[in-house]
């Protein structure tokens, strides 16, 4: 969608998106809490958990 110009404006001319990290969790609200303090982190951080050398307590963002 996003390579067809469809998709959100702030990613125009970024090219080809890669999903590089993913986790399954049990709820919308989880992910969304998740997602929040995924966003919080440092960049070397974030580049540190898709290497898989930071691991996050799940258990944190349980309803």
């Amino acid at each position: 969608m996003h390579q067809q110009g469809k998709g959100a404006k702030a990613l125009k001319g970024k090219g080809p998106l890669e999903l590089v990290w993913s986790v399954p969790v049990g709820s919308k609200s989880m992910a969304l809490k998740l997602e929040r303090h995924i966003k919080t982190l440092r960049k070397q951080d974030k580049e540190r958990l898709v290497k898989g050398d930071l691991l996050l307590q799940l258990d944190k963002f349980c309803d």
